[in-house]
C-alpha cells in the first residue's frame, strides 16, 4: 500500500488535541509542519490567604523545543468568582506589567508588534472563568517567562475554608517540569486550627495560633492533580468579619463582608421540597440513571419533619401526591418506587411542570419551599417561549415567596438563559453537569447545602451617630442562608466609625433580627484587594444582564469603565504587555500604530498569495490528493465503513521522520470530527474550518457570510444566545441556522 503524507492533518489534530488542556500554551502549527507542544521549566505559585481573600501569584517559565521563533496562546482556568489583578512578561530580564485597552484596541497594537517581531503578549477574555493569553515571539530552543495574579474570595462551609490550585493541567507538559514549588500562607483574626493537603505531602509551619503556612516543592515531576488546602477556624462563633478599604475620609470606602449567623439562636427550619424531574426522550441511557440515583438521595436525606412532592415531566406530566405529604419512611419509600418507574420518552413541557410545582396548595403557615428542578433540554411542548416561561413564575412565586427554584442544566443543549433567568427571579442559584460530569455527586452537593435552611427573603442595613450607609451591594439580591455556610457581601459605603449591622430574614418561628458592632474605617489601606474584588463583582453581574436581557450602551460603557479603572480584562477589554519603547505611547501614536495596521495587514496577505503561488504543481496536487484521501478514510473510519487503510487492521503507514507510525483512523475521526449541541461538525483540511455535517458545497457556495467579531457576529450572537457554542469552536465555522447557512470567516 503507498505511504500517505498527512503532515497536514498530523498537525492540526494534534493541536486539537491539547488545546483543552488548560493552562498551556498552546502552539499553532504552520502547514504541512509538525510542531512540539511547550514544555515546563518551572512553575511557582505563591498563594496568600488574608482573612478569607485569597490572591494567587503563579510565575513560570515556558520551553519552545522547536527549531523556529513561534507564536503561542496561553489558556488558563480561574474561579468563578476570581478576578485577574495582573499580567506580565519579562522581556530582557525585565518584568514588564500590562495595561488594559479596549479590546479591539488591544488586539490591533498586538498585530502591528507582531509584525516587526517585537515582545508583546495579549490577555483576553475567553470565557466564564476561563483567560488566555497570546504571547510572541517564543524564541526558537528559547524560553519565556510570564507572571500572572489573581484574587478571590473564599467562602467558609461548616467553617472549613477550602483552597484550590489547578496544578494537574502540567501533567500535558512535554517535558518533565524541573521545578514546581507551591507556598500557601494564610491569615486570620481568629485562631486557625486543622491545617492540611489532602492532595499532597505538604509541610505545615505554624508561626502564631491566627498564621500557617504551607508548603510543597517537587523537582522533575509532571503534577497530575491539584493543589487542595484545608483549614478550620476556631470552633467558637465568628459572627461577622467585616474587611474595609478607604484610601481618604473624602472618597467612598469599599467592604468585604462575610457573615455567619449563628446556629444556637437561629434554629434549622423545617422546609417544603418538590422535585421537578425531566423525562423527555433525551435522557435515555447513563443520564436518567445517574438522575434517578440523585433523586433518591435527595430523597433519603430529607428531614422527618420536612415535606416533599414529585412533579415528573416530558410531554404530560404525572404526580406522586397531588398535595405536599409529610417524609416518614414509609412515603419516602413510596417515593423511591415511584422514581424506579421513570423511563425516558416524549418531549419537554417545561411550562406545565413549572405550573404543577407552583399550583400546590401548601396551607398558611407554611414553611421554605425548595425546588430541585433538573432537566436537560429545551421546551418543546406547550409553552415553548421562554419570556411566557419566565413570567409565568414571577405571577406564581409573588412578592415576599419563600419559593427557591434551584435549576440544574444536563448536558449541552440547555437553555442557560431560562434556567438562570428562574433561578433569579426566585433568588435561587442554578447549575449545570456537562457529559463527562456525574449528576448524582453534583446534585447530590447542592442539595446537601440546601437542605438545611438557617434564613430566608435576607435584607442588610447598617446605622450609626456619623451616618454610615451602604450601597452598590453585590449580590443584588441577598440568597437564602443555610447551615454552615457563610453571607459573603461587597459594596461601598460612606461615613465612617461604629455601626450596627442588621441582618433581618424569616426563620421557622417568624422574623429574625441579627444585630453586628462592628467599625468601618475612615483611613485603611491595608486590605488592598477590596475595591478590586468589588468591581469584579459588579462588572460579573453587568455582563450577567447582558447574557439574559441584551446589551445596551451604557451598560457596555460601565463595563469598560470599570474594566479600565481596575485593570479587570472582560469581553470588551484586554490587557497588553509592551516594551517600555511602546508602553509610554500617547494617543497620537497609538492612532498612527492602528492606522497602520491596515496596510501591514493587506500586505501580509499578498506575501502569502505569492508564497502559495511559488509552490510547484507537484507538491500542492500531492498535499490536495493526500488530504482529501485521509479526509475520507477518517470520516469512513467513524461511519464504520470499510476504508483506506483499514485493510482488517484498522490502522494506516504514515511516513514522518523518517520512522514509520502507524495510526487507527478511528482515533482520528475522534479527533477531527465532533458534537455540538447534538450537530455533528467535521474539521475540513483545507482552511481549517468546522463545517456542519451535511452542509453540500453548494450550500457553501449560496451561504450567508458573517464576518468573525464584526458587529454582525455579535448581534447574531446577542439575539441567539444558543448558537454561541457553535460559534465558539474556532474564527472560521459553517452551520445551519433559520434555514439558512451561516459561514464565519
Amino acid at each position: 500500500m503507498k505511504c500517505l503524507s498527512i503532515l497536514p492533518l498530523l498537525s492540526v489534530l494534534l493541536f486539537a488535541s491539547v488545546a483543552t488542556a488548560d493552562g498551556l500554551i498552546i502552539v499553532q502549527p504552520k502547514p504541512r509542519e509538525l510542531v512540539v507542544q511547550m514544555g515546563v521549566k518551572y512553575h511557582r505559585v505563591d498563594a496568600v490567604i488574608d482573612n478569607q481573600v485569597a490572591k494567587t501569584t503563579i510565575d513560570q517559565v515556558f520551553t519552545n523545543p522547536n527549531n523556529r521563533v513561534i507564536e503561542g496562546t496561553y489558556i488558563f482556568p480561574l474561579p468563578e468568582d476570581a478576578g485577574i489583578r495582573d499580567f506580565s512578561m519579562f522581556m530582557n530580564g525585565k518584568e514588564v506589567k500590562g495595561e488594559v485597552l479596549d479590546k479591539d484596541k488591544a488586539l490591533a497594537v498586538y498585530q502591528q508588534i507582531v509584525s516587526q517581531m517585537k515582545d508583546p503578549a495579549l490577555l483576553e477574555y475567553a470565557g466564564r472563568g476561563m483567560f488566555k493569553a497570546r504571547i510572541f515571539p517564543i524564541p526558537a530552543k528559547g524560553e519565556v517567562r510570564t507572571k500572572i495574579a489573581y484574587t478571590q474570595t473564599l467562602v467558609a462551609d461548616n467553617k472549613l475554608v477550602r483552597y484550590v490550585y489547578p496544578l494537574n493541567t502540567e501533567k500535558f507538559s512535554s517535558t518533565p517540569l524541573e521545578d514546581v514549588a507551591v507556598r500557601v500562607r494564610i491569615k486570620s483574626k481568629f485562631p486557625i486550627k486543622n491545617v492540611y493537603s489532602p492532595s499532597h505531602v505538604a509541610d505545615v509551619a505554624r508561626p502564631s495560633d491566627s498564621e500557617a503556612v504551607v508548603g510543597y516543592e517537587q523537582k522533575h515531576v509532571k503534577p497530575d492533580k491539584d493543589f487542595v488546602v484545608y483549614y478550620a477556624v476556631d470552633d467558637k462563633d465568628i459572627g461577622l468579619n467585616l474587611i474595609t478599604f478607604r484610601e481618604s475620609p473624602g472618597q467612598p470606602g469599599h467592604f468585604l463582608m462575610l457573615i455567619s449567623p449563628s446556629l444556637d439562636t437561629a434554629k434549622i427550619s423545617r422546609k417544603d421540597v418538590t422535585f421537578i424531574f425531566d423525562t423527555s426522550g433525551s435522557m435515555s441511557g447513563p443520564k436518567i440513571e445517574q438522575a434517578k440515583k440523585a433523586l433518591k438521595f435527595c430523597l433519603n436525606s430529607l428531614n422527618t419533619n420536612d415535606r416533599f412532592r414529585i412533579v415528573r415531566f416530558s410531554t404530560d406530566v404525572s404526580l406522586f401526591a397531588d398535595k405536599m405529604v409529610p417524609a416518614t419512611r414509609a412515603k419516602v419509600n413510596e417515593a423511591i418506587t415511584f422514581v424506579d418507574k421513570f423511563q425516558a420518552t416524549g418531549g419537554t413541557n417545561i411550562g406545565e411542570a413549572l405550573k404543577h410545582a407552583f399550583g400546590v396548595d401548601r396551607g398558611k403557615e407554611a414553611p421554605a419551599h425548595m425546588m430541585i428542578f433538573l432537566t436537560d433540554g429545551l421546551p418543546t411542548v406547550g409553552q415553548t417561549d421562554p419570556a411566557q416561561l419566565i413570567a409565568q413564575v414571577k405571577q406564581a412565586n409573588g412578592e415576599g415567596s419563600r419559593s427557591r427554584l434551584f435549576g440544574f442544566g444536563v448536558g449541552f443543549d440547555v437553555n442557560t438563559r431560562l434556567l438562570d433567568e428562574l433561578a433569579m427571579t426566585t433568588k435561587a442559584a442554578s447549575e449545570y453537569v456537562t457529559p463527562k460530569e456525574d449528576i448524582e455527586v453534583k446534585v447530590s452537593a447542592l442539595y446537601g447545602k440546601i437542605s438545611s435552611p438557617v434564613l430566608s427573603n435576607v435584607t442588610l442595613t447598617t446605622g450609626n451617630v456619623k451616618g454610615v450607609r451602604i450601597e452598590d451591594m453585590y449580590p443584588k439580591q441577598l440568597p437564602d442562608i443555610f447551615k454552615g455556610t457563610q453571607l459573603v457581601i461587597l459594596g461601598r459605603y460612606t461615613g465612617h466609625g461604629p455601626a450596627a449591622i442588621r441582618l433581618k430574614g424569616r426563620t421557622d418561628e417568624g422574623q429574625k433580627e441579627f444585630i453586628y458592632e462592628s467599625t468601618f474605617a475612615e483611613r485603611d489601606m491595608t486590605a488592598e484587594d477590596v475595591p478590586f474584588m468589588w468591581a469584579n463583582a459588579k462588572v460579573s453581574y453587568l455582563i450577567d444582564q447582558i447574557r439574559l436581557r441584551g446589551e445596551t450602551k451604557e451598560v457596555r460603557e460601565e463595563i469598560v469603565r470599570l474594566s479600565k479603572e481596575y485593570g479587570i480584562v472582560t469581553p470588551y477589554t484586554s490587557v497588553i504587555v509592551l516594551e517600555d519603547g511602546d508602553a509610554n505611547v500617547g494617543e497620537a501614536r497609538r492612532t498612527n500604530v492602528l492606522s497602520d495596521v491596515a496596510k501591514k495587514s493587506q500586505m501580509m496577505t499578498e506575501l502569502r498569495k505569492r508564497a502559495a503561488t511559488a509552490r510547484s504543481e507537484r507538491e500542492s496536487l500531492e498535499t490536495a490528493v493526500g488530504q482529501k484521501a485521509v479526509s475520507n478514510a477518517a470520516q469512513n473510519a467513524y461511519q464504520g465503513k470499510e476504508g483506506l487503510g483499514r485493510e482488517g487492521k484498522k490502522v494506516v503507514g504514515v511516513e514522518a521522520d523518517s520512522d514509520r507510525t502507524y495510526l487507527d483512523f478511528e482515533q482520528i475521526a475522534k479527533r477531527y470530527q465532533k458534537r455540538v449541541l447534538n450537530r455533528s461538525f467535521f474539521l475540513t483540511t483545507d482552511d481549517d474550518a468546522w463545517v456542519e455535517d451535511g452542509i453540500t458545497d453548494e450550500e457553501l457556495a449560496k451561504a450567508h457570510n458573517v464576518k468573525y467579531l464584526s458587529d454582525e457576529y455579535f448581534a447574531l450572537l446577542r439575539a441567539n444566545p444558543r448558537l454561541g457554542k457553535l460559534m465558539a469552536q474556532g474564527q472560521k465555522v459553517s452551520f445551519r441556522h433559520a434555514k439558512q447557512v451561516i459561514q464565519v470567516r
